[in-house]
This record gives structure tokens, C-alpha cells and sequence, in this order.
């Protein structure tokens, strides 16, 4: 304290004044941008967010199979499968496959 009370003697009371009114301001003023950067950094925060979960949900409304087209891929596989079965019935009647066609027809009907 003694030091700067020495140093400040020869300056006039309102200079000094002035002085540490400014340093307080412009404490103030870094407290203030410390602030605002806070709240725009909460705020990037919940709109990265709120992104995210927009691309989740649009991801996973992309990932679902539409119902008709589902049954179209289920209904022309389970065609191919049986014209497989009754080639290998017409073919090769007495062939090691018979058995095993046989189970898969009799899956189906």
C-alpha cells in the first residue's frame, strides 16, 4: 500500500479517480463479452443438439422398409422358391433334393 500511495503523491485526486474508473469499466466490460461468449456457446451447443437428433430421427425414418414394398421383395422371393421346388420336382424326381423340396412345400401350404 505504502508503495502506491508513494507513487500515486504526485498525482491529482481526480486523475486517479478517472483512471480507476476506467480499469473498473473496462473489467466490467470483459466480464460482460465473458458472459455473451457463454451464452453463445450454450446456445451452439443446444442447436448441434437439436441437429443431432434431427439427423437420428431422419436417419432412422429413412431406415424403415415401406410395408408394400416388403410384401412385393417377400412375394417374389417366395415365387422364385417354389419354382425352384417344382423344377427340381419335375427335373429330378428321384434325386437326393426330393426330400428336402417336399419339407419346403409342405412349409408353405
Amino acid at each position: 500500500k505504502s508503495n502506491l500511495k508513494s507513487s500515486l503523491a504526485g498525482i491529482r485526486e481526480e486523475v486517479i479517480t478517472a483512471t480507476f474508473d476506467c480499469l473498473l469499466v473496462a473489467d466490467l466490460k470483459d466480464e460482460k463479452r465473458a458472459l455473451e461468449a457463454k451464452k453463445v456457446k450454450k446456445k451452439r451447443k443446444r442447436r448441434r443438439k437439436r441437429e443431432e437428433e434431427v439427423a437420428t430421427a431422419l436417419e432412422e425414418s429413412e431406415a424403415t422398409v415401406d410395408p408394400m414394398l416388403k410384401h412385393a421383395r417377400q412375394t417374389e422371393s417366395l415365387r422364385e422358391l417354389f419354382l425352384m421346388y417344382l423344377r427340381v420336382l419335375k427335373q429330378a424326381p428321384k434325386s437326393m433334393l426330393l426330400s428336402p423340396v417336399l419339407k419346403g412345400i409342405a412349409k408353405y401350404v
